[in-house]
C-alpha cells in the first residue's frame, strides 16, 4: 500500500512506501530502491544526448522547456472504445510541437504485438485505413519525430468494426472449471474452480472465499494480449449463487483494458442456503456495448462471506431469439428449463403479452418496473404449475395510463420441487 508513480514511458511504477519497482507489462518486482522506501518522493528526468528533455514529480507531471523531442500526440478521433466503425476509418491527432512527422501503429491487440500497420514518416495529423475486417477491434497509437529524437508513444485507444453479428452460442465463462481463455484475477478472495462442495449442475462449482473488500475477478485472456468479448453478441450474463453467509449483496460488474466506463449493477440480498438463477440483461451491464476483458463478481456488504457460483456465461444474442407466444407453444411438450420471454408486441401501445416457462410447479411473481426502479405493476403472483404461461399487461398503475419510455419487467419463481430460485429481468419499450 502506499503512493504510486508511473514513469514517463509507462514502462515501471514505483511504490514510495516499500522501494519497489513494478514492470508494468509482467506486473513484477523489477528492483528495489533503499533510499526510496518510506518516502514520498520521486523525480524522473529523461535525457537525451546531455539535455533534459521531460521530468516528472510524485505531485504531478511536467516538462523541460528547453527540449529537443516532441511530446506524445494527443489523439482525437475516432473516440476511444467507440463501436459500430465502418471498414474504412480515419484516424486523427493533435499536432505535436516541434514535431516534423508522427508515426502511427495499428493493431490487433492492446500490447502491440504484431501491427495491422505500422506506418512512419507521416507528415499530416491523419491517417486512412481500408479493407477492415468486420466485427473486429483495432486499437491505435501515434508518436512524434523530429530532428532531436522521438517522443514516446501516445496513450492506446481502441474502435471496432460494425456490430458484432448475434451468436447462437453461450460464452462459457466457468462450467466444471475455468474455461478457456479466461484467467483469475480476483483480489482478496481465494477462489476453487472445481469445488465439489456444492454445485447447481455437473458436479463442480466455483468456491469464493472473500475478505471484507474483493471478489472474484476473471480476465479474457492474458495480461497485454486480451481476447475480445463482443458484448452485442450476447444478450446477457446468467450464472447460479449460493451462499451460506446472511445478508451479503452482491455487484457485478464489467471492464475492458482502455478503461471504457460501465454500470455497476446490483442484486441485493442474496438469500441463504439455496441456488438462485441470476439474469442480467448486458442493455444494464454494457449499454454503450463496449469491447470486454474482465468480469469482476463482488460482495460489498463489507465482511468475510463465501458464496458459490455455478452455469457462469453470456448468453447468445440470438439463442432462443423468436419468442414465442401461446400459438407457437409446443402442443404436449413440457419446458426444459425456466424461460423469461421477450414481450410481444415490443415497442406496444398499450397492451403488450408476457410469456414464460415452467419446467416445474413454482411460486412466482411478475413485476413491472420504470426506469427509476419503482414497481409500477404484479401482472403474476401466485403459484403456477409447470408449463408454458402468458399475461396480458396493459400499461396503466391504479387505472392511470402510463407515460412512454423504457419499463423493466422481472420474474421471480421458486420451485416447488427443489426450491431452486429463478430471476430474470428484460426490458421492453412503450410508445403512446
Amino acid at each position: 500500500d502506499g503512493w504510486v508513480h508511473h514513469s514517463l514511458d509507462g514502462r515501471f511504477v514505483y511504490v514510495g512506501d516499500a522501494g519497489d519497482v513494478i514492470s508494468s507489462s509482467t506486473r513484477t518486482t523489477v528492483a528495489t530502491l533503499p533510499a526510496l522506501k518510506d518516502t514520498r518522493k520521486m523525480l524522473e528526468i529523461d535525457w537525451q544526448n546531455g539535455h533534459p528533455l521531460a521530468t516528472s514529480t510524485r505531485e504531478g507531471l511536467g516538462y523541460v522547456v528547453s527540449r529537443s523531442t516532441p511530446l506524445p500526440p494527443t489523439l482525437l478521433s475516432p473516440s476511444n472504445g467507440v463501436l459500430h466503425q465502418p471498414t474504412t476509418v480515419s484516424v486523427s491527432w493533435n499536432a505535436a510541437g516541434g514535431a516534423l512527422s508522427y508515426r502511427l501503429q495499428v493493431s490487433l491487440n492492446s500490447s502491440f504485438s504484431t501491427t495491422v500497420l505500422d506506418q512512419s514518416g507521416i507528415t499530416t495529423t491523419f491517417w486512412t485505413l481500408n479493407n477492415l475486417s468486420m466485427n473486429t477491434a483495432y486499437y491505435w497509437r501515434v508518436s512524434a519525430t523530429n530532428a532531436g529524437g522521438t517522443s514516446a508513444y501516445s496513450a492506446t485507444w481502441s474502435w471496432t468494426t460494425a456490430n458484432a453479428a448475434p451468436s447462437a452460442s453461450d460464452l462459457w465463462i466457468s462450467r466444471e472449471g475455468l474455461a478457456t481463455p479466461w484467467i483469475n484475477a480476483s483480489w482478496a478472495a481465494t477462489v476453487d474452480f472445481s469445488s465439489s462442495e456444492r454445485n447447481f449442475s455437473g458436479v463442480t462449482s466455483v468456491k469464493v472465499i472473500q475478505g471484507k473488500w474483493g471478489g472474484l475477478s476473471l480476465h479474457s485472456g492474458g495480461w497485454g494480449t486480451p481476447i475480445d468479448v463482443l458484448a452485442a453478441a450476447y444478450k446477457s450474463l446468467d450464472f447460479a449463487i449460493y451462499t451460506p453467509s446472511a445478508g451479503i449483496s452482491i455487484k457485478v460488474l464489467l471492464q475492458n483494458d482502455q478503461g471504457s466506463q460501465f454500470p455497476l449493477v446490483s442484486y441485493w440480498d442474496v438469500p441463504v442456503n439455496r441456488w438462485v438463477v441470476v439474469s442480467l440483461p448486458m442493455s444494464q451491464l454494457n449499454p454503450q456495448n463496449f469491447v470486454v476483458h474482465r468480469l469482476n463478481i463482488m460482495d460489498v456488504s463489507g465482511t468475510t462471506t463465501t458464496y458459490f457460483l455455478d452455469d457462469l456465461r453470456f448468453v447468445g444474442a440470438s439463442a432462443g431469439a423468436s419468442p414465442p407466444t401461446n400459438p407457437e407453444f409446443p402442443a404436449g411438450v413440457m419446458p426444459a428449463r425456466l424461460v423469461l420471454y421477450q414481450n410481444f408486441p415490443n415497442p406496444f401501445n398499450p397492451i403488450t403479452r408476457i410469456s414464460f416457462a415452467l419446467p416445474e410447479p413454482s411460486m412466482v411473481r411478475l413485476s413491472v418496473f420504470n426506469v427509476l426502479g419503482q414497481k409500477v405493476a404484479t401482472p403474476v403472483d401466485g403459484e403456477l404449475g409447470a408449463g408454458y404461461h402468458s399475461t396480458e399487461w396493459s400499461a396503466t398503475q391504479n387505472g392511470a395510463a402510463l407515460p412512454s419510455g423504457l419499463y423493466f419487467y422481472r420474474l421471480d419463481a421458486r420451485s416447488a420441487v427443489t426450491g431452486k430460485e429463478f430471476i430474470e429481468t428484460r426490458h421492453m419499450l412503450l410508445t403512446r
